[in-house]
């Protein structure tokens, strides 16, 4: 008789200390999670002065500068310069966007060939 109450002391002495481990455990476990901080973006609309003051020498703004359409006053219809492939990067609302390792710009695009093409 006394060796099945020491048995069933163990076995709840046991049951006991492990629930209380795996508590102690879940209740620091939680602490250890960390939140990744939130880069913010400062999201503007430029003029295309300011775009070119920014990024006038870099070889990327040199090689597209002849596709901008900077010229209202053309002879045809939309103001638009012809340019070889007939696209056109419209600057009116240029969308800058500041992030802490640089900055990305965003201008629409008008493709002035025929209508029924889609370009993403």
């Amino acid at each position: 008789m006394k060796e099945a109450n020491l048995k069933n002391y163990l076995k709840t002495g046991a049951l006991c200390f492990g629930l209380s481990l795996l508590m102690w455990n879940c209740r620091y476990q939680d602490d250890s999670i960390e939140e990744e901080p939130v880069r913010e973006k400062k999201i503007q609309v430029i003029s295309f002065q300011d775009f070119e003051d920014r990024v006038a020498g870099h070889e990327s703004y040199t090689s597209l500068n002849r596709y901008f359409y900077k010229d209202q006053s053309s002879d045809n219809d939309l103001g638009l310069s012809k340019t070889p492939e007939n696209n056109i990067i419209l600057t009116d609302n240029i969308i800058k966007i500041a992030k802490e390792d640089g900055a990305s710009y965003t201008f629409r695009l008008l493709k002035t060939g025929e209508g029924n093409e889609f370009y993403n």
